[in-house]
C-alpha cells in the first residue's frame, strides 16, 4: 500500500466515523455521541474526542485534526499526517513522489490539502455506522466505520 492509498483509507475511515455519529438523536445528543472509537472492517481505528479533535494511529503513522458537526454532517479537517504538520507532510509526499517517478506530474499539493481540510461523512439511521464516499475520480471504495463498545 503506498502513502496516498494509506492516506485515502485513513481519510475515509475518519470521515465515515464522524458522520455516522452525527445522525443519532437530537442535535446536542447526536454531537455528544460522536466521541468514542470507530473501526473499519480491517480493524483500523479512529478516536473522536469530546474536545472535537481526532486521532488515528500513533507515532509516525498518526493522523490528527479537528471535527465539526452540523446535523447530520460531520466535517473532518486533517492537521497532521505521520506526526508532521500537514504542509510538511505533503511536501515530503511530493518529494517522494518525484523521486519515485522523476518524469511524472508533480502532485497538486494545494488541491490535496483542500481535500484533507474538508472531509464529510454520512451516519446510518441507527447511529452505529458512518460512511465516507470517496471524492470524484478516486478509485478507492467507500469506507464504512462501526462504533466500538
Amino acid at each position: 500500500m503506498n502513502f496516498r492509498q494509506h492516506r485515502v483509507g485513513t481519510l475515509a475511515l475518519l470521515t465515515g466515523a464522524i458522520l455516522a455519529t452525527a445522525m443519532v438523536g437530537g442535535c446536542k445528543n447526536k454531537e455528544s455521541q460522536i466521541a468514542g472509537k470507530w473501526a473499519d472492517d480491517k480493524g483500523q481505528t479512529v478516536e473522536f474526542k469530546a474536545d472535537k479533535s481526532f486521532l488515528q494511529g500513533t507515532g509516525n503513522t498518526a493522523t490528527t485534526g479537528k471535527w465539526t458537526f452540523a446535523d447530520p454532517t460531520i466535517t473532518v479537517s486533517i492537521e497532521a499526517l505521520g506526526g508532521k504538520p500537514i504542509d510538511e507532510a505533503l511536501k515530503g509526499f511530493s518529494d517522494l513522489a518525484m523521486k519515485m517517478n522523476p518524469n511524472g506530474k508533480k502532485p497538486d499539493l494545494a488541491k490535496l490539502k483542500a481535500e484533507l481540510a474538508s472531509i464529510t461523512m454520512t451516519l446510518s439511521d441507527d447511529g452505529k455506522k458512518m460512511t465516507m464516499k470517496m471524492p470524484a475520480g478516486s478509485n478507492a471504495p467507500a469506507v464504512t466505520l462501526t462504533k466500538q463498545g
